[in-house]
């Protein structure tokens, strides 16, 4: 019966973690609208929205579905470290390089893409730097965050995210507002904190969870 009560409080002091989590990375973005909206323009803001659509085609493509795969598996490895190690690493380590091989292409073809996607062949960078910005701080970080929830390790899992939510609104409004680079600011922003987030969990994991790769599990 014990076990039950303590298993219900922390249930409820978790839910009560992501709340907050949950508050923060919301309240952000919506300090910053009516500062960008002075700056940027309604253009600005629907190239960023055409090259958002891009970034999350290929990032779906470069997940290719593992996240869920790796939630929906996790269960069966709890219990069995070598096998959650492996199952682990070897989700990240593929969608690592399927994102390689898609940013190349995007990298190839990117005054193509930018006037199929916005009439103009000036925006390649920045559908890039928003492809693979989005990669590091959405898709590409969603297997460590995944791994937290399934762990149970709320704190954990809301301290990065509001960290890495803290250090784009900072980054977002000096690009933006301080230097004044336009919206390619936001991407930046959003790519240099990811990158920095992504291989910060990856060397966190590695110091705790031995690195194994295992073919047959992926």
């Amino acid at each position: 019966m014990n076990s039950v009560t303590h298993s219900k409080e922390k249930q409820i002091r978790n839910s009560f973690i992501y709340l907050m989590e949950m508050s923060v990375v919301v309240l952000l973005p919506l300090i910053t609208i009516p500062i960008f909206t002075r700056i940027l323009t309604p253009k600005d803001y629907g190239v960023l929205a055409l090259a958002t659509i891009y970034a999350i085609f290929m990032s779906g493509l470069a997940n290719f579905g593992l996240i869920a795969v790796f939630e929906r598996n996790y269960s069966q490895y709890r219990e069995n470290n070598v096998k959650k190690s492996q199952l682990l690493y070897s989700c990240l380590v593929f969608i690592l390089v399927n994102f390689t091989l898609l940013a190349g292409v995007t990298i190839f073809f990117k005054e193509i893409i930018s006037v199929f996607l916005t009439s103009s062949n000036q925006n390649g960078t920045l559908i890039l730097t928003v492809f693979a910005g989005t990669f590091f701080f959405s898709t590409g970080s969603a297997i460590f965050y995944s791994y937290f929830k399934l762990e149970e390790m709320a704190k954990t899992y809301s301290k990065y995210r509001i960290v890495a939510s803290i250090v784009y609104f900072v980054f977002s409004l000096y690009f933006v507002v301080y230097l004044n680079i336009g919206v390619i600011g936001l991407a930046l922003a959003q790519l240099i904190t990811g990158f920095f987030l992504y291989f910060f969990l990856f060397f966190v994991f590695l110091k705790n969870i031995p690195f194994m790769l295992n073919s047959q599990i992926l």
